[in-house]
């Protein structure tokens, strides 16, 4: 169960499952929970929610603690971020655009992790496959936000633009949170650079498909 782009050290916890997909691997949809994406900053409950379709609830984060519930979220060059605690079971798949990562999404879901029990120096986290700061070229009017809320903002004199690197935001706010910089991973290259191997937004526009991301636990039922 444990396949696609694992973070290091993952697959030492017995019964977990989650990984980062790619364009040719994508964990089978029957066995995950999602829900509808809408670039926002709430947080949805996976664990009371059927598995196998597509929820009609906006929220971009979904907590799983129960055995056989299995958290995914969908991205073509937005961030895709899993959370776990080992002891406690707590897990966590996110889904993080430029709106969700300056609306503090991830920092939202440590949140949720804090009022489950769970110190958020106990929190592993592992950013996955997304749009780098190499290939992300925003506005001005983004960039200013961003850099109003202390958030790192690339300007080189080569390009006409600032460019973001939305992972490199989102290991801000969990730096900023509490998580400790040994506890967090950045999994995969840039989805506009690799675009051969995962599905982007911003190579191929409205023809770009989707890779999912998850995490959850195996069921212990016989």
């Amino acid at each position: 169960m444990n396949q696609g782009l694992m973070p290091a050290g993952w697959g030492a916890s017995a019964g977990l499952i989650a990984g980062f997909g790619d364009r040719s691997f994508s964990i089978d949809p029957s066995l995950v929970v999602r829900v509808r994406q809408v670039h926002g900053a709430a947080i949805a409950r996976a664990d009371t929610l059927q598995r196998g379709i597509v929820h009609d609830i906006a929220a971009d984060a979904l907590v799983a603690t129960q055995p056989g519930v299995v958290a995914a979220v969908a991205t073509a060059d937005c961030v895709p971020i899993l959370l776990l605690d080992p002891a406690t079971r707590w897990t966590a798949a996110v889904h993080s655009g430029w709106r969700g990562t300056l609306a503090g999404i991830v920092s939202r879901a440590v949140a949720a992790a804090t009022d489950f029990g769970v110190a958020p120096t106990r929190l592993l986290a592992a950013i996955g496959p997304s749009i780098g700061g190499c290939c992300y070229e925003v506005g001005e009017d983004i960039a200013e936000q961003f850099a109003a809320v202390g958030m790192p903002v690339r300007r080189a004199l080569d390009r006409s633009k600032p460019a973001l690197d939305l992972r490199e935001c989102n290991e801000h706010l969990l730096r900023s949170v509490g998580l400790p910089p040994s506890r967090i991973q950045v999994c995969g290259p840039c989805t506009r650079c690799r675009s051969d191997l995962y599905h982007s937004y911003r190579a191929h526009r409205d023809a770009a498909g989707r890779q999912l991301s998850w995490i959850g636990w195996a069921d212990r039922s016989p």
